[in-house]
């Protein structure tokens, strides 16, 4: 079992949803997207930011990490989303990156979607593969 067994239909739909978002942002831009988050309440609706950090992609990562950390109250799930490369077999492939977390899980799951560019698409290569389970994203909620 994996903490995408414990998720909820509605946290599996916003995982995949940043996953096609990601693959969109990726197509529309070689050079590398600027990493983005969603994130779910209970009423239903979802929240768009992107982080851009002083420095490289990992800083801006990690700026969406940190930005996660603390979700307004009502949110339920949260994913972070970003483009780099993933190595499988020995052969280096474009991939983005999905880390999400459903609000009171005790592990978020980081999945990878390895593609292929052509001209002005990207194709997807294989399914979403599961990297692993990683920290909570979002650990606690603030006050409405």
């Amino acid at each position: 079992m994996t903490v995408l067994d414990d998720m909820s239909e509605s946290s599996l739909d916003l995982l995949f949803a940043a996953l096609d978002y990601a693959l969109e942002n990726a197509a529309i831009a070689p050079e590398g997207f600027v990493p983005f988050a969603f994130l779910d309440r209970a009423d239903g609706s979802r929240d768009l930011t992107r982080f851009v950090a002083d420095g490289d992609l990992t800083d801006s990562v990690n700026a969406g990490r940190a930005a996660l950390a603390t979700v307004p109250a009502g949110t339920t799930a949260v994913a972070l989303a970003w483009d780099g490369y993933l190595t499988v077999d020995g052969n280096r492939s474009e991939a983005v990156f999905v880390e999400a977390h459903q609000v009171g899980l005790a592990k978020s799951a980081l999945l990878s979607q390895r593609y292929a560019r052509t001209d002005d698409t990207v194709e997807p290569m294989g399914n979403p593969a599961l990297q692993g389970e990683t920290d909570p994203l979002a650990r606690t909620a603030t006050p409405t």
